[in-house]
């Protein structure tokens, strides 16, 4: 992850409380990928699609809520190195919810 995304992600993620809130909930994800797109590619960096299903449950409900999403985010390349052995980094990640999906009984 760049140094932009991960100030952003630490102030929208830590500082904001988010994930205090989400141990405290008990809430636990399982993502699903459907699908996989390498967008577009330069020299410079991947722009890729990716479009899953997020599964979420709380301890305690046997009810889940399941989410159809859409994230898009562009990989900066950069030298291989011990910090960043696979020569990407996350520039922008977004993701947009496609559909709530209800659970028939």
């Amino acid at each position: 992850m760049t140094a932009g995304l991960q100030k952003r992600a630490h102030k929208e993620l830590i500082a904001s409380g988010l994930i205090h809130k989400i141990k405290e909930a008990g809430i636990d994800t399982e993502i699903e990928f459907k699908e996989e797109h390498l967008e577009r590619q330069t020299k410079e960096q991947a722009v890729v699609s990716l479009v899953g299903v997020r599964q979420i449950t709380k301890y305690g409900y046997p009810n889940r809520e399941q989410v159809l999403f859409r994230a898009d985010f562009v990989l900066k390349k950069v030298p291989r190195s011990r910090q960043v052995p696979e020569g990407l980094l996350v520039e922008e990640y977004q993701e947009t919810v496609l559909n709530e999906i209800k659970e028939r009984k």
